[in-house]
């Protein structure tokens, strides 16, 4: 019986527990340094930080700009897609935004991981300094792409990764079958 006991306040610790992963992440594009003062650095159409990849669509690929004394990423043409380096879902909180050259609409697509798609149309009416946009129904996402079919300005990319809940009901089914076969 006290074993019982035992097993059942693990798997209740177990699944009570804060995970890490579901800290707030900001890509931020700090890692590549102040742009070059004879035009854009290339950063190539992938781009990898905190655990997410920026992927641009062919033949498209990211520059950095220096702004303003604000280091942002600017991409021509369609957007990027980010997606979580292992597979695993997030949540888009929020982005800043500028349009460069057009006053075109910007269409935020996420696909969530039942397959459904959530979109958001942006309009602007000015070429003002980075906007944050926020998100609050961007959940449960594998994927997260914006086109805006212009240059768009972007950066501080706020992502909640999802937490590990499954993997923890995985481990308290795991340690309560193992209890189980223990008993017999």
């Amino acid at each position: 019986m006290k074993t019982k006991i035992i097993t059942i306040s693990i798997m209740i610790t177990l699944l009570g527990l804060p995970v890490a992963n579901g800290q707030i992440v900001v890509i931020d594009f700090e890692s590549l340094g102040a742009g070059g003062d004879d035009g854009p650095t290339p950063i190539g159409p992938i781009y990898n930080e905190d655990g997410f990849t920026l992927t641009a669509p062919t033949p498209t690929s990211f520059y950095f700009l220096r702004i303003v004394e604000t280091d942002n990423i600017v991409l021509g043409g369609a957007g990027p897609t980010i997606t979580k380096d292992d597979g695993g879902l997030f949540d888009l909180l929020s982005f800043d935004y500028s349009p460069a050259i057009s006053l075109d609409p910007l269409t935020v697509t996420g696909e969530k991981f039942d397959g459904t798609v959530i979109t958001r149309i942006i309009n602007f009416d000015d070429f003002t300094q980075l906007k944050t946009h926020n998100f609050d129904d961007f959940i449960d996402l594998t994927s997260v792409s914006w086109d805006r079919g212009g240059y768009d300005t972007f950066d501080n990319i706020v992502i909640i990764p999802e937490p590990a809940t499954l993997s923890f009901l995985a481990l308290s089914s795991l340690l309560f079958a193992f209890y189980r076969r223990m008993k017999t």
